[in-house]
């Protein structure tokens, strides 16, 4: 049996798809120690805490199920959501609720190769990088009030923490701005 410690306030399930014609990318799988999920436009990677040996986890697929489960254990009072991966191909949370961990079996929808896509990852201190930190709610009412769900945002390359244009992609003739935040 394998431990696995997430953060609660973490819900990975959110970056993997809902198109269940895509079965190999609808549930988050282990990859190189990291729990991971995309739905193919979006990648989200989220450190693990865990006393397993990576190479037991890796392709290993977390029941969606689980996960929110696993986070109404303990309440608001526990940071960290805890699952235990079984012998027997089944996820348990604490209280007893136990879920079958979606078959890797040969035949079975496989996990997706990412480390191509996750290679192409920036860290904030790479020379071709910069950083901006946006409220993303705030970007949410932006993107509504201009009518429109997706933004071209535009950033001053000499200042990252300048104020940033976002136009939307509709056509309309209009523009708002959104301000970065400070960290």
């Amino acid at each position: 049996m394998n431990t696995v410690k997430l953060p609660k306030a973490c819900k990975i399930e959110s970056a993997a798809s809902k198109d269940s014609t895509r079965p190999f990318i609808t549930t988050p799988f282990f990859r190189d120690g990291r729990l991971i999920a995309t739905d193919g436009k979006i990648l989200a990677s989220l450190a693990i805490e865990t006393d397993a040996i990576p190479s037991e986890l890796e392709g290993k697929k977390l029941p969606v199920e689980a996960l929110k489960a696993s986070r109404k254990i303990g309440g608001s009072r526990e940071e960290t959501a805890r699952l235990t991966l079984t012998t027997d191909n089944r996820c348990e949370v604490a209280g007893g609720a136990s879920y079958p961990i979606p078959d890797t079996h040969e035949g079975a929808p496989q996990v997706p190769r990412v480390a191509e896509i996750v290679s192409a990852r920036r860290e904030s201190n790479a020379p071709e990088a910069f950083c901006v930190t946006l409220d993303v709610a705030l970007l949410s009412r932006l993107s509504e009030a201009l009518g429109s769900s997706a933004l071209r945002l535009v950033f001053n390359k000499e200042d990252p923490k300048s104020i940033i244009t976002a136009t939307p992609t509709t056509g309309a003739d209009a523009f708002g701005l959104i301000m970065p935040m400070n960290i």
